[in-house]
């Protein structure tokens, strides 16, 4: 918020700074000038942070390190882009439930539906002061600029097809939460919904729950909606994307669950939400 802030005030200040250069003052006729400079500045400041997230996203990519440890800049770098995008985009986020998060100093696993590749983007600009990475396919790490970031950051890469590898990368998780590092997002269904609305929501892998009972750390359930319309109704329509944190789940609430019986819990869950909730879902892209 203080890297926006800071852009509006810079986009404002060099806009009266040419109006008054010019002489343009002298003459009310231009006095729309200032306007037309100062989103003109803004869209400037916009394009730096873009470009800087390519650079630095780039670099990244080609690092021979496997895996970074968590990295607060560089999440929060991503964070602020991610709320810059938005505006942009006609996009605006709904959030309902946020006040049933643990603490900022407790880590927790995110479990969450996957509609689309926005889904974390919207995540990231409205949980900007919250620490977060996310467990991910390995080829979204590949994605320019993004997936160098998201490397640096301190985000867990997938292999679907290598069973020995995900479990350590679940090991990995349940590391970064035992030690209080950041949160972990993860969705259980394992690939995007593409057939959504039917269904709703994709069957859950057991396994994914195992980096929450290593670390015995708390569960977020939550619901997205609406982030796989954002590219389909730009620009002629605004979305609105609702994030809605539906329940935490402690650990003395599920230490006695076997994997298959938690995720059977988060699923129904998530699943009696979105049912619940699927009325303001937007189920043609240009209603």
């Amino acid at each position: 918020m203080v890297i926006v802030i800071a852009y509006i005030l810079a986009s404002v200040g060099l806009s009266g700074l040419t109006y008054y250069s010019l002489g343009l003052y002298a003459d009310w006729v231009w006095f729309w000038v200032p306007i037309l400079l100062a989103v003109a500045f803004y869209l400037a400041c916009n394009a730096f942070q873009y470009s800087l997230c390519i650079v630095l996203g780039a670099f990244y990519q080609h690092s021979k390190v496997e895996q970074y440890e968590p990295n607060r800049p560089t999440m929060y770098l991503m964070s602020v882009t991610a709320m810059m995008l938005l505006p942009l985009l006609r996009t605006h986020i709904s959030k309902s439930g946020f006040d049933k998060l643990p603490s900022k100093d407790t880590s927790a696993m995110f479990v969450s539906n996957h509609l689309s590749s926005f889904d974390y983007i919207s995540l990231l600009a409205a949980m900007r002061d919250r620490k977060m990475v996310a467990v991910s396919k390995k080829e979204n790490l590949k994605v320019i600029a993004v997936g160098g970031l998201s490397k640096r950051a301190g985000y867990l890469s997938i292999d679907q097809h290598d069973m020995a590898g995900g479990v350590k990368v679940i090991e990995k998780a349940a590391e970064f939460l035992k030690e209080n590092k950041t949160n972990v997002g993860i969705c259980p269904e394992g690939t995007r919904n593409k057939g959504y609305p039917d269904p709703l929501l994709l069957p859950f892998k057991p396994g994914s729950f195992e980096m929450a009972k290593l670390a015995k750390c708390p569960i977020v359930l939550m619901t997205f909606q609406n982030t796989n319309c954002v590219f389909k109704r730009f620009p002629l329509r605004m979305t609105r994307i609702y994030i809605d944190v539906i329940r935490v789940l402690e650990f003395s609430e599920y230490k006695d669950m076997s994997l298959s019986e938690l995720s059977s819990l988060a699923h129904e869950e998530i699943l009696n939400h979105l049912t619940e909730k699927e009325p303001r879902a937007y189920l043609h892209h240009f209603e």
